[in-house]
C-alpha cells in the first residue's frame, strides 16, 4: 500500500514539473499564481487519491 502512495506522490510531482514547463513555454510566465496553482492541484490530487485508498483499504 505504501508503494501506491509513493507512486501517487511521484505522479503529482511529475505533473507539477510538467505544469511548470508548459507554463514557461506558453504565454504564462513563472508567476507565483501559476506555481501556487500547480502546487495546489498536485496536493489536492494526492489528498483525494490517498483518501480513496484509505476508504478502499478500510472495506
Amino acid at each position: 500500500m505504501k508503494k501506491i502512495l509513493i507512486l501517487t506522490s511521484a505522479f503529482s510531482f511529475v505533473y507539477f514539473i510538467f505544469g511548470l514547463l508548459s507554463a514557461s513555454w506558453s504565454l504564462l510566465d513563472w508567476s507565483p499564481v501559476t506555481i501556487i496553482s500547480y502546487l495546489f492541484v498536485s496536493f489536492v490530487t494526492t489528498d483525494i487519491l490517498e483518501a480513496y485508498l484509505n476508504s478502499w483499504r478500510a472495506k
